[in-house]
């Protein structure tokens, strides 16, 4: 539970205690079974509330005026709203292999892209135990009513895909990030989000550039059952499984090309996508 469910959990306890004794007062017990009912809706009402505040702070943000440098600050609002969402639309994360991760150290993590809610899901799961992750990111996410402000200014950095010069400044200022130990880094090297029957695209070799210019490990991590939570959430709980297959160090890629190291993470993604 993070310190904004927190927040929200101790109000929601005090508005329902409130409640109870109002009740009490008119009708002794008899309707006192309305407080357990109207405690988890005053939770969302007051997560609605905050939805409300930061849509009114975002709109104070200069949108035009690109982030220089990763804020652990608006990261960390990032981070309690969207796992407190995640929560209320019932989504549960299996975690495996998460001793593979690196300790205590930067490193890049790729990933298969199949729903808006991969990278949700992942900032929800992966704060806990490691350092803050920035992503490299499609501009149209900055455009986001309530997140597009705040993971504009935390630092997350727009590529633009068509454009191959501006592209490769989003890979360096990523390895500024890495290379200062502001944060870790996430990409999906499809470049886009899957959309049709396939288990997974092409990837783009380039985007372990990020990784391999700053020497830092390569997560490779699969992502399943995301596609399912729009259909579901939130009165049917979703469970996503989030699998890390493989961790490919720098001694592992040194002297290779950006080829060799997009094939070995695609092939390990694939067989984990692939397996039954």
């Amino acid at each position: 539970m993070n310190s904004l469910e927190v927040i929200l959990w101790i109000l929601s306890l005090f508005l329902g205690a409130l409640t109870g004794h109002f009740l009490y007062a008119s009708s002794g017990f008899k309707l006192l079974w309305i407080v357990i009912i109207i405690i988890p809706i005053i939770f969302i009402l007051l997560y609605g509330l905050w939805l409300v505040f930061l849509f009114v702070w975002g709109k104070f943000f200069n949108m035009k005026k690109p982030a220089t440098k990763f804020s652990k600050f608006y990261y960390h609002i990032v981070y309690v709203t969207d796992a407190t969402f995640i929560r209320i639309i019932n989504i549960g994360v299996k975690l495996k292999n998460y001793d593979k991760m690196p300790e205590n150290h930067d490193y890049v993590l790729v990933c298969n892209h199949i729903s808006n809610f991969d990278q949700m899901v992942l900032i929800s799961c992966l704060k806990k135990k490691h350092q803050p992750m920035a992503w490299i990111t499609k501009p149209e996410n900055m455009k986001f009513p309530i997140a597009g402000p705040f993971i504009h200014h935390c630092g997350f950095i727009p590529i633009d895909r068509n454009n191959p010069i501006e592209g490769m400044k989003s890979i360096k200022k990523g390895v500024e990030y890495l290379n200062t130990h502001q944060c870790s880094m996430g990409i999906c090297p499809e470049g886009t989000r899957n959309k049709t029957e396939k288990p997974l695209l092409e990837f783009h070799p380039g985007s372990f550039k990020l990784a391999m210019w700053a020497k830092v490990p390569i997560v490779v991590v699969t992502l399943k059952n995301t596609k399912s939570i729009k259909k579901r959430a939130p009165f049917k709980h979703t469970t996503v499984e989030v699998n890390v297959v493989d961790v490919i160090n720098p001694k592992d890629y040194e002297g290779k090309s950006t080829t060799e190291v997009s094939l070995r993470a695609r092939e390990a993604i694939l067989n984990e996508l692939e397996r039954k």
